[in-house]
């Protein structure tokens, strides 16, 4: 039969009901009280109590989570940092302006060229580029019969790569995968491809330009070659050889400028294969482990405790 005591208290006579738990599981223990007046002691005494059970516990979970740990398959990381290069030294009027002497260019890029390269790093289209070329679908395992394959492949190597910026503007890539010589090899060809995304544009511009002056030139000398058969006023012709000096000028200066070598970065770390694994970190998933088995089993020996305390003050009120 469940023993009920009451107490009184001496300062402001209010009474106070302690009662033991069922017999059928020891909490002699522990204090029969509500959640919130749990103290650390309590916990403890909570621990102890039911330390065989906290001991086969840990056992089980070492012993789980160290087979799942060594199933896990080893990725490699490389890494690569790369800063921008100031493109406006190469243009026309950089190199050719008057007033260069009075004005001080940098070398390198500032942080609007930081992001341009970031967004090629991390484009739709570098990202298909990888996919397609090193065909990611099959070497990360999938079926070619596999439902939403591209969606699938692409959000896998999301996971694995990334690209941001720094606080020194400098663009930092990295890239995990099982093979530590794939891995180094496809980050060093997004940084070929981003230089290339970024400096295709500028020389197809230029480009452009240059054609669209040269069949200005031709008019212009079609022209002239006009004026000189008809005789025409030698103030106009000496005009028009004026116009097509100057334009022969422009011309060169832009097919100077339009050199297709020129790089859109500086490479300050080039990937190279890993020398270790990086993850996964075998110690750190058991210890997350036993550390998660811990709180759950705590959790659970707490609420029966506190099933128990409501299910006594039931019975008190009952007597009472």
């Amino acid at each position: 039969m469940k023993k009920i005591y009451v107490a009184v208290n001496q300062v402001n006579s209010k009474k106070i009901i302690i009662f033991e738990p069922k017999s059928n599981m020891s909490f002699s223990k522990i204090p029969v009280k509500p959640l919130y007046d749990y103290q650390f002691i309590d916990l403890y005494y909570l621990v102890v109590q039911f330390k065989k059970t906290w001991l086969i516990v840990t056992i089980i979970t070492i012993v789980i989570s160290s087979i799942v740990s060594l199933i896990l398959p080893e990725y490699y990381l490389s890494q690569a940092v790369v800063y921008p290069n100031n493109l406006t030294l190469w243009d026309k009027s950089t190199i050719f302006g008057k007033e260069n002497n009075q004005q001080d260019f940098s070398y390198f890029g500032n942080k609007y060229d930081a992001n341009r390269l970031l967004s090629f790093a991390t484009s739709e289209e570098t990202l298909d580029y990888l996919i397609n070329k090193y065909d990611l679908a099959n070497h990360y395992n999938y079926s070619p019969n596999t439902r939403y394959l591209r969606t699938k492949v692409k959000k896998e190597l999301k996971e694995n790569y990334s690209a941001f910026k720094n606080e020194r503007d400098a663009i930092e890539l990295a890239i995990y995968d099982t093979d530590r010589e794939l891995a180094a090899t496809m980050l060093n060809d997004i940084v070929d491809r981003i230089d290339k995304m970024s400096i295709e544009p500028v020389i197809q511009s230029k480009i452009t330009t240059i054609n669209q002056l040269e069949r200005e030139l031709n008019l212009q000398e079609m022209s002239l070659d006009s004026l000189k058969i008809t005789k025409k006023s030698g103030i106009q012709i000496q005009a028009l050889e004026q116009n097509i000096q100057e334009l022969t000028q422009i011309v060169a200066q832009y097919r100077t400028s339009n050199i297709s070598n020129i790089s859109s970065l500086t490479i300050l770390q080039k990937a190279m294969p890993a020398e270790k694994k990086s993850k996964p970190i075998r110690w750190l998933i058991v210890t997350l482990s036993i550390l998660g088995v811990w709180a759950i089993l705590l959790i659970g020996l707490l609420i029966i405790h506190q099933y128990r305390y409501l299910e006594t003050k039931s019975d008190v009120k009952k007597n009472f």
